[in-house]
């Protein structure tokens, strides 16, 4: 893929993202709806979410802006205005920016964002707006490029109120080799992809703010996932904190946390042992063993299918952002790229959900879809 095509592309898919004005269907959304499931509320929300025809008109579901995917685009507009200073990005950053600030979680310390309806993590019912370390964390790696390029002193407060969340809200687990933030306020749990952003958010304000309980407790939540690698590189998904099991899924979480790594090792002051290898061996099985070599992305290991939008963007991602530690990496970024422009890209400048061997469900979802295309696409435009 050239840079014109990419930059093509990057820009049919904000047009269609602000003509339906930042908001869109999830994936998870079927709780929003006129219809009342009840006890059968969490397989309905499966239905919805693995149905490749879109029911969601019928039930009076409307499309929505969503915390997270407000964040992404920042982030990703942010991104590609510091490459291009393409000025005419500037009005919409700021628009997204202002609308973060009036829509934060209420009722907990500092910032926080949740998903804008009802859902389940594992058997916890979540209900709408309640804030999650995964949300508010992608919403700080927005905040934090947009002050980087703009400057703008409200973001700056932004940040530190995202760690003030991060520290007087989320409840912590603790062993010997260190400390695992939880998903939400709700509990406390053990899910290594959501510490580690919240670590990262720590490190963003930290750096930023000189707050040295924050970059300490990030220090903390690092190590830990360290030291949770398995020998061939992968991290399972997360741990019991009772009997300390862990659930083995392998899928696009492998990107999440090695792109976390590499925010955290390139903007915490402190040098952990054992990061660099652990950045290499998981690249490697990331490459290796979660992608065929045409770009192609495999499901949840040793699933292959469905291919999955948001696996397909977080290759292209964490490949684009490690093209400067591997060599192929950003030879690797464009394949993925290419296979995923020929079999989930419309021409009308959206991205389809998922593909099958003789499906593909063409629903198209703005925070789990073209929100994070928008942030691949803007880091392989300049990688």
């Amino acid at each position: 893929m050239t840079p014109k095509v990419t930059h093509n592309i990057f820009e049919r898919l904000l047009d269609d993202i602000r003509k339906n004005e930042f908001s869109g269907y999830d994936p998870y959304d079927a709780l929003m709806g006129c219809f009342n499931p009840g006890p059968l509320s969490k397989y309905w929300i499966q239905a919805g979410k693995r149905c490749p025809l879109n029911f969601r008109p019928l039930f009076a579901i409307r499309k929505t802006r969503n915390p997270k995917a407000i964040g992404i685009i920042l982030e990703a507009l942010s991104t590609y205005y510091s490459f291009t200073r393409q000025r005419s990005l500037l009005p919409d950053m700021h628009r997204l920016f202002r609308w973060l600030q009036q829509n934060k979680s209420g009722g907990y310390c500092g910032a926080g964002w949740g998903y804008p309806f009802h859902w389940f993590s594992a058997n916890l019912f979540i209900r709408a707006y309640t804030p999650s370390v995964v949300a508010t964390a992608s919403i700080g790696r927005g905040i934090y490029q947009y002050y980087r390029v703009t400057g703008n002193p409200q973001a700056g407060k932004s940040l530190a109120a995202i760690k003030d969340f991060i520290l007087k809200e989320i409840p912590v687990h603790r062993d010997g080799s260190g400390i695992c933030f939880s998903y939400t306020p709700l509990r406390r749990d053990c899910v290594y992809n959501a510490s580690l952003m919240a670590a990262e958010a720590l490190t963003l304000a930290g750096t930023l703010a000189g707050g040295e309980e924050a970059l300490d407790r990030a220090a903390q939540a690092t190590r830990f996932v360290l030291n949770k690698q398995k020998p061939d590189g992968h991290w399972n998904y997360s741990m019991n904190i009772e009997d300390k099991t862990e659930r083995q899924q392998i899928d696009f979480h492998q990107g999440f946390i090695l792109e976390s790594l590499f925010s955290i090792r390139n903007h915490h002051p402190h040098r952990f042992t054992g990061l660099e290898d652990a950045l290499e061996s998981g690249y490697r099985f990331y490459t290796q063993q979660q992608f065929h070599a045409n770009g192609r992305s495999k499901w949840r290991l040793p699933a292959n299918w469905p291919v999955d939008i948001h696996h397909q963007a977080q290759g292209i991602i964490t490949h684009a952002l490690l093209s400067r530690d591997f060599d192929a990496a950003l030879k690797f970024a464009r394949t993925i790229a290419d296979w995923t422009i020929d079999h989930l890209y419309d021409q009308k400048g959206c991205f389809y959900y998922q593909k099958w061997p003789f499906l593909t469900n063409k629903i198209t979802y703005l925070r789990w879809a073209q929100a994070w295309m928008l942030k691949a696409l803007s880091l392989l435009q300049h990688a």
